[in-house]
Order: C-alpha cells, then sequence, then structure tokens
C-alpha cells in the first residue's frame, strides 16, 4: 500500500456529495491507514451513507427529543465513527484561516460505522430548526465492509444494544448457511414469508425474529450431536457447517419442510397481525421444543432428509393446544421446554396427555 498523499487546494470542496470536516488534524503515522478527525460540517451531514450492517433510525420520540435537545444546547457528543474504503482526502483550507481551521474533503463515499442515530436526530433538528448541531467524527481510511461490521458490534455493545437479528443478518454476504436461512425467509412458498423480523424493532406483522428462526434450524438438526447457539457467532458457525454438511438443497428443504408442517397441522399463514392471544403455535417455546423433539426420534429422519409420517401428522394435529398447562410451557422461553416436549411425545405414544396433566 502506497503512502497517501493529500491533494492540497485553497479551493471550495469539489463535490457536493462529499462530507467536510472543519477544525480538522491529520494522523498519517501509519501511510497506509491513516486517520482524519475534525467536526462535521454540518451542511455535508446529509451525504453520509450507511451500508446493511447498520440498523434502521430509531423511532423512540423520548430518545429524539433528549439527542435533539443536547445539539440545541451544544452538548458535547462522542465523535461519530466514520470509514472510507479508498485512501485519499482533499484539503481546501488551510489551517491558517481564522474561521473553520483546516478543511478536509472527503473524497468518495463515507460510510458511518457508528453514530447513525446521532447524524439523524441532526438531521432532523436541522429540518425543525435554524440550529448547527456540533458533532465531532473520526475517519478510518482503507477501509473494508468486512472491517466496519466487526467495529459496528464492537462498539455497539456499550450502547443501545443491537438487536441479535441485525447482527446475524449483517453476516448474509459472508456465510451460505445464513443466507440460505435469510432468503427462505423471503420466498413465496415459506409460510412466514415476510413475517420474521430482521430489524432493530418488529414490526405489527412480525411473529418471530431471525434469531429465533436460526435456532429452530439448528435444534431441528441436532440429530446426532448438539448444535451450538449460545451467541450469535455460535449461530453463524452451526448454520455454515450445516449447510457445508447437508448441502444447499437438503438443508433447504430440511427448513421449508418444518415450517410447512407446522402451517399445516396448526396454521401459520392464517395467523394475524398482533394477534391477541397469541396462538401456541407461534409463542417463544413452542417452534423450538417441537424442532428439538423431532431432531431426538429417527422416525422423522430417512437419512439428512427431514419428513414428517403420516400417522404422526395425524396425532399430532389432534394434541390439545389450549390446554392451559401447554400454553404455559409454550410460553416458557425462547428454548426448547423440557416438560412440552415431554408431553408431545406422550401424546404421540398413545397416553391420554390430560392425565398427564392432572399429576
Amino acid at each position: 500500500m502506497l503512502p497517501v498523499t493529500p491533494v492540497v487546494s485553497e479551493v471550495a470542496a469539489s463535490d457536493p456529495g462529499s462530507v467536510e470536516l472543519w477544525y480538522a488534524s491529520i494522523d498519517n503515522s501509519n501511510p497506509a491507514y491513516p486517520i482524519v478527525r475534525g467536526r462535521i460540517s454540518p451542511q455535508t451531514l446529509k451525504n453520509v451513507q450507511y451500508d446493511t450492517y447498520q440498523r434502521e433510525h430509531l423511532t423512540s420520540q423520548k430518545k429524539r427529543e433528549g439527542m435533539k435537545a443536547g445539539f440545541r444546547s451544544r452538548s458535547k457528543f462522542p465523535d461519530v465513527d466514520f470509514a472510507n474504503r479508498g485512501v485519499e482526502w482533499q484539503i481546501v483550507q488551510n489551517e491558517t484561516s481564522e474561521t473553520r481551521g483546516l478543511v478536509v474533503e472527503l473524497v468518495g463515499t463515507t460510510w458511518c460505522i457508528d453514530g447513525r442515530q446521532r447524524i439523524s436526530n441532526a438531521l432532523e433538528l436541522m429540518n425543525e430548526e435554524d440550529v448547527e448541531p456540533v458533532l465531532g467524527a473520526s475517519v478510518m481510511f482503507n477501509s473494508t465492509k468486512e472491517i466496519e461490521m466487526d467495529l459496528f458490534e464492537v462498539l455497539n455493545q456499550d450502547h443501545t444494544k443491537v438487536a441479535s437479528q441485525v447482527m446475524l443478518r449483517n453476516r448474509v454476504d459472508q456465510n451460505e448457511g445464513v443466507r440460505m436461512m435469510y432468503d427462505l425467509t423471503a420466498a413465496a412458498e415459506f409460510p412466514l414469508q415476510g413475517r420474521i423480523c430482521w430489524k432493530q424493532n418488529a414490526g405489527k406483522s412480525h411473529l418471530i425474529t431471525g434469531t429465533s428462526f436460526a435456532k429452530s434450524l439448528c435444534w431441528l438438526h441436532e440429530v446426532r450431536e448438539q448444535v451450538p447457539t449460545k451467541s450469535i457467532r455460535d449461530i453463524v458457525s452451526s448454520l455454515g457447517k450445516l449447510h457445508s454438511a447437508l448441502g444447499q438443497d437438503t438443508f433447504r428443504e430440511n427448513a421449508l419442510g418444518f415450517y410447512l408442517f407446522v402451517d399445516r397441522t396448526w396454521g401459520l399463514r392464517n395467523v394475524s397481525e398482533k394477534p391477541k392471544p397469541r396462538p401456541t403455535q407461534v409463542m417463544s417455546a413452542w417452534i423450538p421444543s417441537l424442532a428439538r423433539m423431532f431432531a431426538s426420534d429417527s422416525a422423522y429422519w430417512n437419512g439428512a432428509t427431514f419428513s414428517v409420517p403420516d400417522d404422526k401428522f395425524r396425532r399430532l394435529k389432534d394434541f390439545p393446544m389450549d390446554d392451559a398447562f401447554v400454553r404455559k410451557s409454550a410460553a416458557a422461553g425462547v428454548k426448547p421446554d423440557v416438560d412440552l416436549i415431554s408431553i408431545l411425545q406422550q401424546h404421540l405414544t398413545g397416553q391420554n396427555v390430560r392425565r398427564v396433566f392432572e399429576r
């Protein structure tokens, strides 16, 4: 990597779509990875771009108004973190100027790694009032999307917690198992098409999160050994290994077949938005428990391929879904419930499950 040689001039910024930093300082101690710091020109805040690893602008009115009040009072906000995937900038005003000091124009696209909420609320305030928010930035050059994604996750561990489904979604381009799973949720034949949340906050139509969906596929395939799901890194690794072991077609057909079974037996497509009371089949522990039960019984597997025999289907269709104990167990958390699995197994063997409830 050649050292960065900035282009120096005393003219206005050449690109109206660029981002400018005032009172800038340049750290070129490592020429391949220089860092530029400064105050963001308010007029160029709108030019900041966001890649797919970012979450959406938060909608909490209380948080937005609190941040805008801080800008009005010129409170000191932490600097935002930018990235430039090139290695060039342009000096458009030298530091001898009495106003704005050294002004640097960032050449090419400026990506926001951390600070989207601050920028979004600053822009919102500028549209409402005659205020110029003061916000600093640190710019990392010679970046890549992968570097930015990792840094985004590290930085946000101490901020408003990034939803696990956002971090999982960010791995789509890096892991074939995650890609298969993510694409399936948008497929027309998938019974929960458009109803699995991949955003920071769930919408009215969402029934489960992307993380819950991913875990269910891991639990379904715990046929021979445990599939780790403790962290996002575990889930990503597990999905990748399953994809490699099973192949794209078998992994996809197993995932689709499992959810088609739930839809055929108790219904998924017909569940309304924000249902009250919530149907048992979309309660937090129901699908995880069902997946774990199927994984533990060879009757549902022909080699690596999942399917439900007709006699099992008929028995499960008669399961007492509205029983109070069943619903309590199905709401026990986003993980397989031992009691619920036991009751399902006893029902399948022909035992009177209601007597089990009465014990």
